[in-house]
């Protein structure tokens, strides 16, 4: 029986005019038996013609090259029929870069310095969601405070995604409610289906994309505490937050001062845990970081934010990622 595309490992082409970085890429790759590396290019144009005489399944391809450069020429590898699957890798980490990048047709965009970081599952991940077939769609609603925090997940990773955004009146039609029972977001929209709630969404984007590293082992002590702080979020310091406002709002001072009360013993949990770490998971940035840090954006519109030297801080550092900056420009 002759080999199929789910039997062979995958093709790859390695497609960089420096020869030193190929090399270090072919051998990170030489031992993985899921891929083969079938050619290497130095110019766009001999990647061209190395995609149209074999078969190619990925194509790891630099941005920055002489005769004809990575957008052009992963323009012209979509185009092919079949085409393979395109992996930006480029020196610069600029948000134009990126952008660029997947405009142009690449699944996926990885800066040169994080390149060789679980590049494997990378290329295995970005195959398999070209097989699938589409860009996830993300959902939102004009003004909601949840979906970023999902969006905020999905820029962690460089997964591409459509950040679909929907008038008030548009979230009330019948269309969205056959995307959410409630009529809610953010909703989540799969080549498998669409998921819904935004900390689930945030934990499934980190599942699906190991390399990144945003969730611990299952089974782990971090992982036990990543799920933790997730909840956490979403059911004690954001219900608690959300009375707070409300309670404001009420006009009712007692009610208020109440209110005012069951947030800051939340805050003080959230203060504890960031004592002796940057971040609340052994010290290291994880997706439970993300759904925390979403609340916090909404601490932030609401004027509740604590008066904490420590929470604020982990806010400041959250605020540096370039991944929530995208998110919440």
């Amino acid at each position: 029986m002759g080999e199929t595309r789910d039997t062979r490992p995958l093709r790859v082409l390695l497609v960089d005019d420096h020869p030193l970085f190929t090399e270090a890429l072919r051998t990170l790759l030489v031992d993985d038996a899921r891929l083969e590396v079938v050619a290497t290019a130095k110019t766009g144009r001999e990647a061209l013609r190395l995609a149209k005489s074999a078969v190619v399944d990925v194509v790891l391809m630099d941005m920055s090259m002489p005769v004809l450069d990575g957008l052009a020429a992963t323009r012209r590898l979509r185009a092919l029929d079949p085409a393979p699957r395109v992996i930006a890798v480029s020196g610069h980490t600029d948000d134009l870069s990126r952008a660029a990048a997947l405009e142009a047709g690449a699944a996926a965009f990885l800066s040169k310095a994080d390149a060789r970081e679980n590049l494997g599952d990378t290329i295995v991940r970005v195959w398999r969601a070209g097989r699938v077939g589409s860009v996830q769609r993300l959902y939102q609603r004009e003004g909601a405070g949840r979906p970023p925090r999902v969006r905020w997940a999905l820029e962690e990773t460089g997964t591409p995604y459509e950040w679909v955004v929907m008038t008030p009146e548009e979230g009330r039609l019948e269309e969205h409610a056959r995307r959410h029972p409630l009529g809610r977001v953010p909703v989540l929209e799969t080549a498998d289906g669409l998921l819904f709630e935004s900390a689930a969404l945030c934990l499934h984007v980190a599942d699906s994309h190991p390399e990144r590293e945003l969730i611990p082992a299952p089974g782990s002590f971090a992982r036990g505490q990543v799920y933790q702080w997730a909840f956490f979020a979403m059911t004690e310091l954001e219900p608690r937050l959300i009375g707070a406002y409300m309670a404001r709002r009420g006009g009712d001072p007692g009610a208020a001062a109440k209110a005012d009360q069951r947030l800051e013993k939340a805050w003080r949990a959230l203060a504890a845990a960031l004592v002796e770490g940057a971040y609340l998971v052994g010290g290291e940035f994880t997706i439970a970081d993300v759904i925390v840090g979403g609340v916090l954006e909404n601490a932030r519109k609401f004027d509740l934010l604590p008066d904490d030297d420590h929470v604020l801080a982990y806010l400041a550092r959250l605020d540096e990622r370039p991944a929530k900056q995208r998110a919440y420009a």
